[in-house]
């Protein structure tokens, strides 16, 4: 699941505050990185998000400390969800509304195989 993988990875893979999210790179890079030596504040302990058109831009800047810490637990906290077979926090009522509305399903969804107690959305 590309869900599970996100919050897997944002959670306990991604070396928060060591790299930087690169979308133009397309690949995990440590903030040490030569490519980045117009990104500001990169040596701080903190995530780095490199903007993809402005490359002297840390798109941290837009998260106090307390923020990123909290960013940090609601990560943490929907990868348990979402590894449990559970929705994260923020989609649970999208996640709902999809399963009762067809049209939001795709046409012939692969079918995995569900234990008796599996909750409905896990489908």
């Amino acid at each position: 699941w590309l869900v599970r993988g996100f919050f897997r990875f944002y959670a306990s893979v991604f070396d928060w505050g060591q790299e930087v999210v690169s979308i133009r790179l397309g690949e995990r890079v440590p903030r040490g990185d030569d490519r980045f030596q117009r990104l500001p504040h990169r040596q701080a302990t903190r995530l780095h998000i490199e903007d993809p058109y402005e490359l002297d831009r840390n798109l941290h800047c837009v998260l106090g400390q307390e923020q990123e810490e909290k960013l940090k637990r609601a990560l943490k906290r929907d990868a348990a969800l979402v590894n449990d077979g559970f929705p994260p926090a923020g989609l649970a009522c999208l996640w709902v509304r999809a399963l009762a509305s067809p049209m939001l399903l795709p046409q012939n969804p692969p079918t995995p195989p569900l234990a008796a107690s599996a909750p409905p959305w896990h489908l």
